[in-house]
């Protein structure tokens, strides 16, 4: 009995030590005081004085990228999780290993049952409880391996690199898009001519030439009036599900003719989010509102207010065969 007790705490001791959820824990090198957060603003760990964060992420969560920010900024920089190729021989070893004894264990408890049965005592107990803790030893040892080889880093056979670094090295160029409220950087305009914006605006009889009147009227088509690059945040939706969320992105029209645009949406990085470019129709536009409307899909409509303030809706966006809802809001910056 003493032996079997001693069994029954090295198997509790196996399942304390032995998670059945693992996490890689990783150092982010940037500038002291950075945040690091989840690419759903979730803060994950903060630089200390050397410049050196924390972050644990779990193995059963993928994330290709993580987001660095400076406190009391709406700069949020995203940077790429470089990571390497990860052996799951170990873990499918450990399963095995204890599923076989575990199934050993339960020929023991058999082997002592029987001798029970036939009334031999001296054979049956060992048999039966030393069956007993090597089935449990092995379930303690097999069931957390399990639970490991189909989380998604072991499954994928990947494993986040020890030593990760920001991207805050990075030059930006202007116009500097703010995720909360993204705005256009005006020119800088010379003080001669200037002034004389200002004596014309004024109405100024000093010289013919600069004599005008602002009108109301405007000889520019509808296309020509909308078209620019719109930049602000967005998100990806199945249903009521936030599946990405995007900062920075942007949205492009070009007039085509002159209630045709083309139009293009791009991801701060670069990428396009769709193969081709759009052809919206320009189907209504007053009061300084324009509504265009997708070619094709009369559901997927942008509309641009006199603020040049966009709000863009297209719910037939098809990846990888499934259907989702793309959403944003933007302002103009050029």
């Amino acid at each position: 009995m003493k032996n079997i007790r001693i069994l029954f705490l090295m198997l509790g001791a196996c399942m304390v030590l032995t998670s059945c959820w693992t996490s890689t824990k990783f150092t982010v090198q940037t500038e002291p005081g950075t945040e690091i957060m989840s690419k759903d603003y979730t803060l994950l760990s903060v630089a200390d004085s050397r410049g050196k964060a924390k972050v644990k992420i779990s193995d059963d969560e993928y994330s290709a990228f993580l987001l660095s920010h400076r406190p009391n900024t709406d700069t949020y920089i995203p940077f790429a999780i470089d990571y390497k190729s990860r052996s799951v021989v170990g873990t499918s070893l450990q399963q095995f290993t204890g599923y076989l004894l575990s199934g050993m264990g339960i020929i023991l408890m058999g082997s002592g049952t029987i001798a029970l049965i036939a009334g031999d005592e001296d054979v049956a107990l060992p048999l039966a409880g030393g069956g007993a803790a090597l089935a449990f030893a092995g379930m303690g040892i097999g069931m957390p391996a399990e639970s490991r080889i189909h989380q998604v880093a072991y499954d994928h056979q990947y494993k986040y690199l020890k030593q990760q670094r920001t991207n805050q090295d990075l030059s930006l160029t202007k116009p500097n898009f703010a995720i909360d409220n993204p705005v256009s950087v005006a020119p800088t305009v010379p003080e001669a001519v200037q002034k004389e914006q200002d004596t014309t605006q004024l109405g100024s009889s000093t010289s013919s030439k600069k004599l005008s009147q602002r009108s109301s009227k405007t000889l520019k088509d509808k296309a020509t009036q909308i078209q620019g690059t719109y930049v602000g945040r967005g998100k990806l939706t199945k249903g009521k599900e936030v599946i990405e969320t995007y900062v920075d992105i942007a949205v492009s029209i070009n007039r085509i003719g002159k209630d045709k645009v083309g139009v293009m949406v791009t991801e701060k990085d670069g990428s396009k989010f769709f193969d081709t470019t759009s052809e919206y129709t320009i189907s209504s536009a007053s009061n300084g509102v324009f509504r265009l409307v997708l070619d094709g899909i009369n559901s997927a409509e942008i509309t641009i207010d006199r603020n040049k303030k966009l709000k863009y809706l297209h719910p037939r966006v098809n990846i990888d065969g499934d259907i989702y809802t793309l959403s944003i809001e933007a302002t103009m910056v050029k």
